[in-house]
C-alpha cells in the first residue's frame, strides 16, 4: 500500500470513527465505493479502535485505569532487554501485540518496538 492509499485509509477511518450504525455504513459506501481493499483496511481499523489508541488522542489519565492496568499486567518485558534494546515502558497494548518504548543501546536513541502476541507470532503470514 502506497503513501496515497495510507492517507486515504486514515482520512476515511477518522471520519468513520465519529459515526455509528447506518450513518457509518452509508459513509463507508460513499467513501470506499467499489474498492474492497480500501474498505477492508478501514473496517479492520474500526474493529480494533479503542479509546486507548494513540489515534484518538486520549491521554492515559482519561482511560479507565483498572482496565489499562489489567491489560498491561500480561506484558512483563518492561525493564528487560530484547537484543540491544532496553525496554522502558509500554506505549500501547492491542489486539495484535504490544508496542514498547525502548532505548537502542548501540546508537543511544529512543525507539518503538512492536512485539506480537505469542499465539500470533507462531503464524508466518502474520509475522510477515
Amino acid at each position: 500500500m502506497g503513501h496515497d492509499q495510507h492517507t486515504r485509509v486514515k482520512e476515511i477511518f477518522l471520519k468513520a470513527s465519529e459515526l455509528s450504525g447506518s450513518a457509518r455504513a452509508a459513509y463507508l459506501d460513499e467513501a470506499c465505493g467499489d474498492d474492497l481493499k480500501l474498505r477492508n483496511s478501514v473496517i479492520t481499523l474500526l474493529e480494533n479502535d479503542s479509546p486507548e489508541t494513540l489515534l484518538t488522542g486520549l491521554s492515559e489519565s482519561v482511560v479507565n485505569a483498572e482496565r489499562r492496568a489489567e491489560r498491561m499486567k500480561a506484558h512483563v518485558r518492561v525493564g528487560q532487554r530484547i537484543g540491544n534494546y532496553d525496554i522502558k515502558r509500554i506505549i500501547y497494548a492491542g489486539g495484535m501485540g504490544v508496542v514498547y518504548e525502548a532505548e537502542d543501546t548501540i546508537i543511544e536513541r529512543r525507539v518503538a518496538i512492536k512485539v506480537l502476541h505469542e499465539d500470533l507470532a507462531q503464524d508466518e503470514n502474520i509475522r510477515k
